[in-house]
């Protein structure tokens, strides 16, 4: 004969563990980030005065961006 200790309670849902980014993944995160500082950069342009070192900024991590994009390249 079966006893009930009482009701049971629903098991905790585990969500998977997420998979790694692809590198296709990768490269279109950094391209979005990468036109969002070409979007940023036209913006500051468009100013009566625009700042420039704002903008030499934006021009070094674009750099850093197509760098770590040529060295992901580079890894396949």
């Amino acid at each position: 004969m079966k006893t009930r200790c009482g009701p049971r309670l629903p098991r905790r849902l585990r969500r998977p563990a997420p998979l790694p980014a692809t590198r296709s993944q990768i490269r279109q995160k950094v391209e979005q980030i990468r036109a969002c500082y070409q979007v940023e950069a036209i913006l500051e342009l468009s100013q009566m005065d625009p700042n420039v070192d704002h903008l030499a900024r934006l021009d070094k991590e674009a750099r850093l961006l197509d760098e770590f994009l040529a060295s992901l390249e580079e890894q396949i």
